[in-house]
């Protein structure tokens, strides 16, 4: 019984973490909007109609799936699936694809997650002009960086 009670106890102290720092998250991006509200309906839209597109079958979905986001100035595609050796219900994110607005030069730089755990520039097309652009390069996928 002693078991069950950390295990429980162990999720419930993960799940307040997770929704400590989603507050703060949410409040620190609305102090650092990068784009009007306008644009980010824009963005938004493009990442669903491709996350649309690419998701797995409705049945397959509770095992894996991808997800979109924007962070301050910056759009992420990751895929999620639940925590391998996690509390019942807990999902983990893997990183695939990230792209951050340069307002200096009005265009996006394309990055791609790898082994290491950071962010790595994508050399065949570092510099996008738009959202669009970006997914586009993320569903080419010309040299694997992104779906493996």
């Amino acid at each position: 019984m002693s078991a069950q009670w950390c295990n429980h106890a162990v999720a419930v102290v993960r799940h307040q973490a997770v929704q400590r720092y989603d507050a703060h998250f949410n409040a620190t991006w609305r102090l650092s909007m990068a784009f009007s509200e306008l644009e980010r309906r824009r963005i938004e839209k493009a990442l669903s109609a491709f996350v649309e597109r690419r998701r797995p079958p409705a049945h397959l979905r509770a095992q894996i799936d991808i997800g979109s986001q924007v962070v301050g100035q910056s759009v992420e595609i990751f895929e999620q699936r639940p925590a391998w050796r996690g509390a019942p219900g807990e999902i983990m994110r893997n990183p695939v694809a990230k792209a951050t607005y340069v307002k200096r030069t009005d265009t996006w730089k394309v990055y791609w997650h790898r082994a290491d755990q950071r962010w790595h520039a994508y050399e065949p097309a570092a510099e996008v002009d738009s959202v669009e652009g970006f997914l586009a390069v993320v569903d080419r996928d010309a040299h694997a960086c992104f779906w493996g």
